[in-house]
């Protein structure tokens, strides 16, 4: 009925053809799992239906590629925290061990350098005068 409809509708467009394409691929997919007669569905003919392989090819590269990144991002994370908390308690117990050790051991990331500044912009702020240049004057020339 839901094909029906959106087929028989005045206001068509590409859109809703491309919809009704993928609706019609997973209902004949549907019909042809459940056709064969059983209690168990047979899928192995739905790929053909559909024009996919595998499940993963139903999720885009872009959003693979972004939770991949974000995955590594997080772990990254929470490992430089795990770190911290075994610097801690190992400071705690008195081991001996202290921040340049763990630091050279690669334990901690290195603090930044006095001409450095946050993120390695040599010390700038957002803006984009370098180091020792007068700030510009108003638009007028006042």
């Amino acid at each position: 009925e839901a094909l029906y409809i959106a087929g028989t509708c005045n206001q068509i467009n590409m859109g809703c053809f491309a919809a009704l394409e993928v609706l019609s691929r997973r209902l004949m997919a549907i019909i042809d799992a459940h056709g064969h007669g059983g209690d168990v569905p047979n899928w192995s003919n739905s790929k053909y239906y559909t024009a996919t392989r595998s499940a993963t090819d139903l999720v885009p590269a872009e959003l693979k590629h972004f939770v991949t990144r974000a995955a590594k991002d997080e772990n990254e994370v929470e490992g430089a925290r795990n770190r911290a908390r075994l610097v801690a308690v190992a400071a705690d117990r008195g081991k001996g061990e202290d921040a340049a050790a763990v630091q050279a051991a690669g334990g901690l990331p290195a603090p930044p350098t006095p001409g450095q500044g946050a993120r390695g912009r040599g010390g700038r702020g957002r803006g984009r005068r370098g180091k020792g240049e007068a700030p510009a004057g108003p638009a007028g020339g006042i």
